[in-house]
């Protein structure tokens, strides 16, 4: 390789590594892509003295606010997700076929943080305490829980991550819930019958069919009377009422609240 070569190439790479700071006045960051506010540019003079945080602040500012940073964040994701099988968020863990899974539940996947059997009885019995506090007060109580979208979708997880074929804390918490009298529902074996996608496949929400087994599971399970409301398998999933999106009964959270601190105490002072 020739001088000419060398110094042509070794001008290029400075140049690509100058352009985001020399470029910055020209290319702002947008506070509403990155959806936070970003943090401003540090003074060299702080409360009357020199800013010996200047460097950490500046290096800061300067993450958030060189040029072209958005379209160089799309490409390092695009280029992880799409070479490498990876992805750029340690918050979630890209499976085969493009399905994306939320990495918090790989600890229940692969059985790191089974729960001991003493604090499964605890859990049950600070469930079956609310549903005391509640009935107390002529109002019905339901526990459910939703499965892990891996607990019914292993199947498009990556390879290196073995599932654990010991049964999961969701699958050994309903003995504790019988034994304490905890009116409960059990979705996991209902999603894992069902032939239907019932998980957005780049997202850890439940899909329309999903949200209407469980909505139709646990009006049966109070015994109300309701329709099959078929209608919001026509529906976007954002559209989906709160109630059925998220699987949470529609209580006033300053209740919930009380009932829980009430169990918690409760809980706290019973011997081990």
């Amino acid at each position: 390789m020739n001088k000419k070569v060398q110094l042509a190439y070794v001008s290029a790479f400075l140049l690509i590594c100058a352009a985001p700071l020399a470029c910055m006045p020209f290319f702002k960051s947008d506070e509403n892509a990155e959806n936070r506010k970003l943090s401003e540019m540090p003074s060299l003079v702080s409360d009357g003295s020199i800013n010996t945080s200047w460097g950490t602040e500046f290096e800061t500012y300067f993450s958030e606010h060189f040029a072209f940073r958005s379209s160089l964040v799309t490409l390092d994701s695009l280029i992880k997700s799409k070479v490498f099988k990876t992805s750029s968020s340690d918050k979630v863990i890209v499976g085969s076929d493009g399905w994306l899974y939320y990495a918090e539940t790989l600890p229940d996947y692969t059985g790191a943080n089974a729960m001991s059997e003493r604090k499964l009885y605890r859990t049950a019995k600070t469930l079956a305490l609310m549903q005391e506090h509640f009935e107390a007060d002529g109002r019905s109580f339901l526990f459910f829980c939703a499965p892990n979208k891996n607990s019914v979708y292993p199947e498009q997880m990556p390879a290196r991550y073995v599932k654990s074929s010991a049964p999961s804390n969701l699958e050994r918490l309903p003995r504790w819930l019988d034994e304490c009298g905890v009116n409960h529902l059990e979705l996991l074996p209902l999603f894992r019958e069902s032939d239907k996608r019932l998980y957005l496949t780049r997202d850890s929400h439940w899909t329309n069919e999903g949200a209407l087994i469980a909505y139709n599971a646990a009006a049966d399970a109070l015994g109300l009377d309701h329709q099959d409301k078929k209608r919001l398998l026509r529906r976007k999933s954002t559209d989906v009422p709160r109630f059925v999106r998220t699987g949470v009964l529609p209580l006033r959270r300053r209740e919930c609240r009380k009932s829980l601190l009430l169990a918690r105490d409760a809980v706290q002072n019973e011997p081990c």
